[in-house]
């Protein structure tokens, strides 16, 4: 895992986190790696812009996370902590705060869609092809933090990050089947603790 973090001028940074791991020492092969963020924060007065790969968390729960819905997860990796199984994508993020900075407008927006990667046991006469859109997603929250409630609502127009898998045809003894990543809207409030 490699993560470093790097300063230009007094309002800009430059973010990198990765790994590359080798299950197999016997061989060269299986060797695994994955740029998870590369990043630039940089700030044009009160606005914050992150600009490149990464992961963007939203919402306050723990595991199930309902509003969580922008970036996806490697369900495949066999980790100690479940944030490791977090994967970035290319995006444009600006917050903008306001009102004493109790609030922050936050608007994002993806031009390529990444799903979820879940574990499929799939058999040797299947075969499975995936129907992803071309589109781009865009979302936006209002968050309000401190004083006596944290609250936030949030708007996404773009897709279920978990893809839907159905068979599509059989024949003879082979499988057919279908991915689809499916457009979605979402509206998302997330209420403050009891």
């Amino acid at each position: 895992m490699a993560k470093t973090k790097s300063t230009f001028g007094n309002n800009a940074t430059f973010t990198f986190d990765g790994f590359a791991q080798h299950e197999n020492l016997e061989s060269t092969h299986n060797t695994q790696s994955e740029v998870r963020e590369a990043y630039l924060d940089f700030s044009l007065g009160l606005l914050d812009i992150r600009l490149g790969k990464q992961i963007i968390a939203w919402g306050r729960a723990d595991k199930l996370n309902p509003t969580d819905n922008l970036t996806p997860r490697d369900y495949t990796l066999l980790v100690p902590e479940d944030e490791e199984q977090r994967l970035g994508t290319s995006a444009a993020v600006f917050n903008y705060p306001f009102s004493n900075y109790d609030y922050v407008l936050t608007g994002v927006w993806m031009p390529r869609i990444h799903e979820n990667v879940v574990p499929l046991n799939r058999p040797a006469n299947a075969v499975f092809t995936a129907s992803i859109p071309d589109t781009d997603q865009v979302a936006i929250r209002l968050n309000r933090t401190g004083g006596d409630l944290d609250w936030s609502v949030s708007y996404l127009d773009g897709v279920n990050l978990n893809p839907e898998v159905q068979l599509t045809g059989i024949n003879g003894s082979s499988l057919a089947f279908r991915c689809t990543t499916k457009r979605c809207k979402y509206w998302a409030w997330m209420p403050p603790p009891h």
